[in-house]
């Protein structure tokens, strides 16, 4: 509202704008209902971002009722003709910020579950501004607002009010004779700003990319793995050592939890990628980011060196939670390299070949193999052709295995007193299954005689996989890894080029998958969609204006738009993600606005019989003050959340 009182220096004129942000929010709201839609983190999120817009239609409709004000007509009068000669001007400006979203709608995938709501919260939010602007915004005034006189309020505001009069003269001054110069060297201006054009199109391959960007959830996990076989009970000794590195060097600490090994039936669903008594992992949650000074990436990055060194063994560090695993489909890290193929020997010499091209890649961190090797394990090898002989099959010698060391089920016993259920387990007593030479001696029944296991099978020691991964019926292996310093984009180039050099064997397929295919999917998309905004846009002004050409002069504030988001994206360090390509089609939108008002204005005095260069002059001269409060309550109300302020 300070832009506003700075501006049109009139108290009663900060009040009716103040007035229509709430009433424009209650009526989102209202539209809202009707639309059965709830209020949640995208919804609200729609209405942050329309804040700073909703204003734009009630500032330019009031600003030229002042105007019309100051020139000496009353009150009425001054407001009906005021809203009439802008409101085609901000009707246009309003539908093409909202047909920017429709688009949207032809998004598949994580952008349109995400962002529809979000589109649809700022369209009906926009759409009930210019309500608003074009309806109670005139009553106000006509009720309220006064011809100026003296300045009002106390001696300091009158003085505020005095110097910000005096700046904006200077300003209009300035302006006007550049825009005299500029009009005087039409080629030259239009050379610039093509050439400005290029020059940042060409900066895009600066700019790095990821599917979206790091947020600060207040925590991070770490994942333990040591040799497959490991005890249980040194697992929690590594764990409780990692324990105490935590305490010592996270100040920031608010709890801690830790799991060591994982469960069986339903709790092995929690126990991640790696299972077993060999595996451990642990939740850190930190203090509000209010409350504390580094970001959860700088705390990992101090505590990464002080974790234990584990021979044979590693740990890793998972980033984000719940909303970042939502976001990516439940995937803990951002880099993954598939490797399908049947032969597990072969699988895993190249899954060891991708993980040591992944640790020679800068800003890859946290390189993970998900098949875990050396389990050991006892192999009943079965010698077919005597089980023939003796009329057994393979199934039938695997189901008496099963049965004396694992046990059966045979019954279900009820007790007659509490009426609890207990499973009746039949098996061998625990000291005939305790060797391996107990294993063969486990006894087969055929053709009514008793045969020991070893007669018809051999006992081989071996390791194995702790768990073989299939996708599409195909074995398959993971390489996982984090990203530390570096954007998923850069990164993900370099690893596909890397890739493509690696020698794969006839019956392989390694890909690159994980959030680097989710991104290129949404850019494809959005780009799309982007394209599409450009055209509605496009098509909206050439049936409000009737004309072809007029929308084309409107539409080349699209390109310096794009300069604009160039640069902020290059000179802050922000990459292209999925929230930042949304922002790009608002923009689209958005800044056709001020052209829109500026055109708008020019056409009108053309028809009243001034020379195009003087109509031009007249409606910069017109168009400055509205333009530059439009554009400042804008950026203003977008500031808090590009400064990421709040949690």
């Amino acid at each position: 509202m300070g832009i506003i009182l700075v501006f049109l220096r009139n108290l009663r004129s900060t009040v009716i704008i103040a007035l229509s942000i709430p009433i424009s929010i209650t009526t989102t709201f209202v539209l809202m209902y009707f639309n059965r839609m709830t209020l949640n983190i995208m919804t609200l999120g729609g209405l942050a971002l329309g804040v700073g817009r909703l204003v734009d239609d009630s500032i330019v409709v009031l600003e030229n009722i002042s105007r019309r004000l100051e020139a000496g007509e009353d009150s009425r009068t001054a407001s009906e003709r005021g809203a009439t000669e802008v409101s085609r001007a901000i009707i246009a400006a309003t539908v093409t910020s909202v047909v920017v979203f429709l688009p949207i709608a032809f998004v598949q995938g994580v952008a349109a579950v995400l962002f529809w709501q979000l589109a649809l919260t700022v369209g009906l939010a926009l759409l009930a501004s210019l309500f608003e602007s074009l309806t109670l915004v005139p009553i106000l005034t006509a009720r309220f607002l006064r011809p100026p006189g003296a300045a009002e309020g106390p001696g300091w505001l009158r003085t505020l009010f005095a110097r910000s009069e005096a700046a904006f003269t200077r300003l209009d001054a300035a302006y006007q004779a550049l825009l005299a110069w500029a009009l005087a060297r039409r080629w030259q201006v239009v050379g610039a700003t093509a050439a400005a054009l290029l020059l940042s199109l060409a900066a895009i391959p600066l700019i790095g990319t990821e599917f979206f960007p790091p947020s600060d959830e207040g925590g991070f996990g770490i994942t333990v793995r040591l040799p497959a076989g490991t005890r249980l009970e040194e697992t929690a000794k590594v764990v409780t050592a990692i324990e105490a590195a935590v305490l010592e060097e996270v100040p920031e600490l608010r709890s801690m939890f830790a799991r060591v090994g994982s469960g069986r039936g339903r709790g092995a669903i929690f126990s991640g990628r790696a299972a077993g008594p060999h595996t451990g992992f642990m939740r850190i949650r930190l203090v509000p980011l209010a409350e504390r000074r580094r970001s959860a990436d700088e705390i990992m990055a101090a505590l990464r060196p002080r974790l234990p060194r584990v021979p044979g063994g590693s740990l890793t560090m998972v980033t984000g939670g719940l909303v970042s695993r939502l976001i990516t489909f439940g995937a803990e890290e951002p880099i993954v390299v598939e490797i399908q193929g049947y032969d597990l020997g072969t699988g895993s010499r190249l899954a060891a070949e991708v993980a040591s091209l992944l640790r020679g890649i800068q800003g890859v961190a946290d390189v993970q193999v998900s098949r875990e090797e050396g389990l050991p394990e006892l192999r009943v090898a079965v010698d077919h052709q005597r089980l023939a002989t003796l009329g057994l099959t393979a199934s039938q010698v695997a189901a008496t295995v099963k049965t004396a060391i694992g046990g059966f089920e045979a019954s279900l016993y009820v007790d007659p007193v509490t009426g609890r259920e207990h499973n009746v387990l039949v098996r061998l007593q625990e000291p005939d299954r305790q060797q391996i030479t107990d294993l063969s001696q486990i006894t087969l029944t055929a053709n009514g005689r008793q045969i020991p296991l070893s007669n018809v099978a051999h006992v081989l020691r071996q390791t194995s996989p702790t768990q073989i991964e299939r996708k599409y019926q195909q074995r398959l292996v993971r390489v996982v890894a984090n990203t530390a310093g570096r954007d998923l984009g850069s990164i993900a180039a370099e690893i596909e080029a890397a890739l493509a050099r690696l020698e794969k064997p006839k019956d392989f397929v390694i890909r690159l998958a994980g959030a680097r295919v989710e991104q290129a999917e949404a850019f494809r998309n959005l780009a799309l969609a982007l394209l599409l905004a450009v055209a509605l846009v496009y098509m909206v002004l050439a049936s409000q204006y009737r004309s072809l050409l007029h929308p084309f002069i409107i539409m080349f504030s699209v390109p310096l738009g794009v300069i604009g988001v160039i640069w902020a994206l290059l000179l802050t360090g922000t990459t292209l993600s999925v929230i930042s390509f949304i922002g790009v089609i608002m923009m689209v939108g958005i800044v056709v606005s001020n052209a829109i008002l500026l055109v708008d204005t020019v056409n009108l005095r053309r028809r009243e019989g001034m020379v195009l260069e003087g109509a031009i002059l007249h409606a910069g001269r017109a168009r400055l003050r509205p333009i530059l409060m439009t554009s400042l309550t804008t950026m203003l109300g977008l500031l808090p959340m590009a400064l990421g302020l709040g949690e």
